[in-house]
């Protein structure tokens, strides 16, 4: 799928270190969440990958750990500033509506 392959792409294109990271993708979704957390494992990528979504239940515990973190949640303000440990990487690909805009 396409934003998956560019959110790797961008990630490699800024020179962040993918191989032996913990990443933590939130969202499950069939579009981004799910495929980029497969292609994440693949042997070129060799991530560790994390699969989190609206129902983990202390995903603050989860973010907190993660080298990367990929935003894919159909749901706006699932992660703050407080929940991203200094020098972790956030890709945002997720899209949530607001007021039906």
């Amino acid at each position: 799928p396409c934003t998956p392959n560019g959110a790797i792409h961008l990630l490699k294109r800024f020179g962040i270190e993918i191989a032996g990271k913990k990443v933590v993708v939130i969202g499950r979704g069939v579009t981004v969440g799910r495929p980029i957390g497969l292609m994440l494992t693949r042997r070129s990528e060799n991530a560790t990958v994390v699969l989190c979504h609206t129902g983990t239940k202390d995903l603050t515990k989860e973010t907190l750990q993660a080298d990367i973190i990929v935003a894919a949640a159909g749901q706006p303000h699932m992660l703050t500033a407080d929940m991203v440990k200094p020098g972790a990487a956030i890709l945002d690909v997720g899209v949530s509506r607001k007021d039906g805009k």
